[in-house]
């Protein structure tokens, strides 16, 4: 017997989609200011504003799939938290005491980056011990209490969570779950484990260093700097250098989005082919770059 309950995720699916769109509109248009600016303080600024609105794009990504995945499942053996890649399996002998949050003598810290649908992270108390976020609001939440932890959580319905939870654990139980803890990190360490998935990783990431290592030596820096493509009979384009140093961020960050497509079809075995094929397609962009700035260079 056991009951599944889920967090609010209508407001938080909604934010994140809204921070995602607002990023996506600032990044786009930092970058076609980017690539029609002569190097100089405006090509930072344009550039700063792509690579700051685009950068956070992978978290919000990565805390709205979470949201969607999050679940909190009551059995008489014990309590199971999913919150994206994060899972915590408590037996029922180590659970002290379930209680809403509003009885307890004082507020707990909340996590310092919280938005609505992803209220996660850990807190240490005052006191001692710490406390685990695994929430979509920051307002009425449970408290579960173990011997080692407090657990934050944020049922969409907190009195049928609390009744359940008296009437299985009047239930009993003869074969309590073992205690299980999954992070994040424990994905990162099996993928480095893997030779192969190591291998294409660190490939990717040093042909991406040294593209970006060449263009910064061959391209002159200097603000106004143009570079004139010489074409058929006689015509040509002039290019701003600031346009080549776009090239290798461009690659940076087709290859971030490889690692982290890879790392999520990793997690299960039957799919870890497509992960070798997202890491093994950012080896193959870098090469098509490098082979784009040999033949502009060689055209200049």
């Amino acid at each position: 017997m056991e009951e599944t309950f889920s967090p609010p995720r209508r407001e938080g699916l909604i934010f994140h989609l809204i921070m995602a769109l607002v990023f996506s509109i600032g990044s786009g248009a930092g970058l076609s200011n980017a690539t029609q600016t002569e190097v100089g303080l405006s090509f930072l600024a344009y550039l700063s504003l792509f690579l700051g609105l685009t950068l956070p794009l992978p978290l919000v990504g990565y805390r709205a799939y979470a949201l969607l995945r999050s679940a909190y499942l009551l059995r008489p053996e014990g309590i199971r938290l999913t919150w994206g890649l994060r899972s915590e399996e408590i037996p029922i002998e180590d659970v002290l005491w379930v209680s809403p949050e509003e009885q307890l003598e004082r507020s707990l810290p909340l996590p310092w980056l919280r938005w609505p649908g992803a209220v996660v992270g850990t807190r240490r108390l005052r006191g001692g011990g710490e406390v685990e976020y695994m929430a979509a609001r920051s307002r009425e939440l449970i408290i579960i209490a173990t011997p080692n932890k407090l657990y934050a959580i944020s049922p969409e319905d907190n009195d049928v969570f609390l009744k359940t939870f008296q009437r299985l654990t009047e239930i009993g139980n003869l074969y309590p779950i073992p205690p299980r803890s999954i992070y994040p990190a424990f994905l990162l360490g099996s993928v480095w484990a893997a030779r192969g998935a190591r291998f294409t990783i660190l490939l990717g990431l040093a042909l991406s260093l040294i593209l970006l290592s060449w263009i910064s030596l061959t391209t002159p820096t200097e603000a106004g700097a143009m570079l004139v493509i010489r074409g058929d009979q006689n015509t040509g384009r002039v290019l701003s250098a600031a346009q080549l140093l776009l090239l290798p961020i461009a690659n940076a960050l087709f290859y971030l989005l490889d690692l982290l497509l890879g790392l999520f079809f990793f997690r299960r075995p039957e799919r870890r082919i497509l992960a070798y094929l997202l890491w093994g397609s950012s080896v193959m962009t870098s090469l098509a770059f490098f082979i784009a700035l040999y033949f502009i260079l060689q055209s200049t």
